[in-house]
């Protein structure tokens, strides 16, 4: 994609981080005085070809600075961190971000996580990526978030989960410029959907029973994408798990 396709999400990143976090700083650290926060925005896999979007709650730390709220009150800095995320979210120009992350992963922990686990045994039944045993097939996929802000570990609760989705400038609408930008085939909640993705996207079907939880289509610009959203992929048998996500997306 052209190297100006991404504007508009770093300046609405920025919005948020300046008018949503800063702006809303004393009442984000009120119980948590010593919080600190990072940033993040998709991460595309240089082969990606709309084939495949995968969306998780929030990164469980990162490879972004960790700042606490007030900062972000200075709008400069807002708009510089903001630029800062982006570059992260990118890669030079012979290297995939998304395989070089997880290389890195595989080398530090020996394993990568379980939400990459169950992505990669999802490409392979979607034929997406028919050879999973290097992190090549991680190329195809673009990744990213609900909430682009998150403690240095963990899921980010109360105010700081609500202000990202409330305020005027909010990573619902964040995430629909990346939907519209990316124009995914298939776009992936591995989420759950209560109190995650219902937040985030609307007109889905709801569903008991399996590790599918909501599923739709969303329809814009002459373009159709099929919506899954399934449970966290911990603790499952990932062979089923990805079984019953290619089922739903049809496949």
């Amino acid at each position: 994609m052209e190297p100006d396709a991404r504007t508009e999400e770093v300046e609405l990143f920025a919005k948020i981080l300046h008018h949503a976090i800063g702006g809303n700083h004393e009442r984000i650290t009120r119980f948590n005085p010593s919080l600190e926060v990072v940033g993040f925005l998709p991460v595309e896999g240089r082969a990606y070809s709309g084939e495949l979007m995968v969306v998780g709650r929030a990164v469980n730390g990162w490879k972004t600075c960790l700042h606490p709220p007030q900062k972000f009150a200075d709008e400069a800095f807002a708009r510089q961190y903001a630029e800062g995320v982006l570059s992260v979210s990118r890669s030079e120009e012979k290297d995939c971000p998304m395989k070089s992350m997880l290389d890195e992963w595989q080398g530090e922990k020996k394993r990568i996580p379980p939400f990459f686990a169950a992505t990669r045994e999802i490409t392979k039944r979607l034929g997406i990526a028919n050879d999973i045993k290097n992190n090549d097939w991680a190329s195809q996929l673009l990744w990213s978030q609900l909430y682009k802000l998150s403690p240095a570990r963990g899921n980010p609760t109360g105010e700081l989960a609500y202000r990202q989705r409330c305020e005027t400038y909010n990573c619902v609408d964040l995430l629909k410029v990346e939907i519209k930008r990316c124009r995914p085939k298939r776009l992936l909640f591995l989420t759950g959907w209560k109190d995650w993705a219902r937040n985030f996207i609307d007109n889905l079907n709801e569903r008991t029973g399996g590790y599918i939880e909501a599923l739709g289509n969303l329809q814009s610009e002459n373009h159709q994408t099929r919506v899954v959203v399934a449970c966290r992929p911990e603790g499952r048998r990932l062979q089923d798990f990805a079984e019953q996500v290619a089922e739903a997306f049809g496949d």
